[in-house]
C-alpha cells in the first residue's frame, strides 16, 4: 500500500486504535494535518448584550480576521446547539503550540468568556481554497454563511480496540459507508483526532437539519453496532470555506 493510501486508511479508521489494513480501499479525498480549536464557554462566560461584551465580540471577530489573513486560520464559525461548545477554529501549517499562542490572544479568550481546546485532526485537504480564490477576484463581496452539521464520533457502549473478525468486518463496512456519504455529496469532510481518548473523529455533513444528519450518521455500521456514538452540532461558516 502506498504511503498516501495507508495514511488515509488510518485517517478514516474512526473506530479503533488497531486497524486492519485494507489494500483495496480507495479514499474519496486527499488528506492533510490540521489543528482543530474548540471554543467553549469559559469561567466568565456571558452573552448579555452589554457594551463590554459588544466590545469584546468586535475584538474577537477582528482577531479571527487577522489570523485568517495571515494564512494559518482556514475556517471559523459559531456552533448553534446552545451547549458548552460555542465555535470552531481550523488551523493549517502550524503546531499545537503555535495555534495556542495565536488563539490565546483572542479578547474573549483573554477575558475568560471562552476557553480553548486544541486537537490534532487529519482531515480533507482544501479548506478555504475556494473562499480565498473568490475573495481574490471579488475582494469587496460580502460573506454568505452556510450551515453544516458537525458530527463528533465518540467511543460507544461497545467500543473496543482489540482486533477481531467482527471488528475487521465492521471496519470495512464503516469505510464503505464513509465513501457512500462522500459520493452522494452529503459528507464534505471526515477524519480522526490524534492523541484523544473519548473523541475519535469528526464528520462535516451537508445536511439541512440536525435530525437529517443524525439519521444519516446513525446508519454507519460502527454507530449501529454502538462501537461509536455521535454528538451533533449545527455549525455556520462562510461559503467556500468547506471543500
Amino acid at each position: 500500500m502506498s504511503r498516501v493510501r495507508a495514511r488515509f486508511t488510518i485517517a478514516l479508521a474512526l473506530s479503533a486504535a488497531s486497524v486492519v489494513a485494507q489494500d483495496d480501499y480507495q479514499p474519496p479525498w486527499e488528506m492533510t494535518n490540521y489543528v482543530l480549536g474548540l471554543l467553549q464557554k469559559g469561567p466568565a462566560w456571558s452573552d448579555e448584550p452589554t457594551p463590554e461584551n459588544k466590545r469584546l465580540q468586535a475584538g474577537h471577530l477582528k482577531h479571527l480576521g487577522k489570523m485568517f489573513a495571515s494564512g494559518e486560520l482556514q475556517a471559523a464559525g459559531p456552533v448553534g446547539s446552545g451547549g458548552e461548545l460555542r465555535g470552531i477554529l481550523l488551523f493549517h501549517g502550524v503546531t499545537l503550540e503555535q495555534a495556542q499562542k495565536m488563539a490565546s490572544e483572542d479578547p474573549r479568550v483573554k477575558a475568560g468568556h471562552l476557553r480553548l481546546e486544541l486537537i490534532s485532526w487529519l482531515g480533507r485537504k482544501g479548506f478555504a481554497d475556494e473562499y480565498r480564490r473568490n475573495k481574490a477576484e471579488n475582494p469587496d463581496s460580502p460573506d454568505v454563511m452556510e450551515q453544516y452539521q458537525l458530527g463528533f464520533l465518540v467511543k460507544g457502549k461497545n467500543w473496543t480496540s482489540k482486533p477481531s473478525p467482527r471488528e475487521e468486518k465492521l471496519q470495512s463496512e464503516h469505510l464503505s459507508y464513509i465513501n457512500r456519504m462522500a459520493e452522494q455529496g452529503r459528507l464534505r469532510a471526515a477524519g480522526p483526532f490524534d492523541g484523544q481518548d473519548r473523541l475519535r473523529g469528526l464528520l462535516i455533513l451537508q445536511e439541512g437539519s440536525m435530525e437529517e444528519a443524525l439519521r444519516l450518521v446513525r446508519g454507519d455500521p460502527k454507530v449501529k453496532s454502538r462501537d461509536l456514538a455521535v454528538e451533533m452540532h449545527p455549525w455556520w461558516t462562510a461559503k467556500g470555506i468547506v471543500p
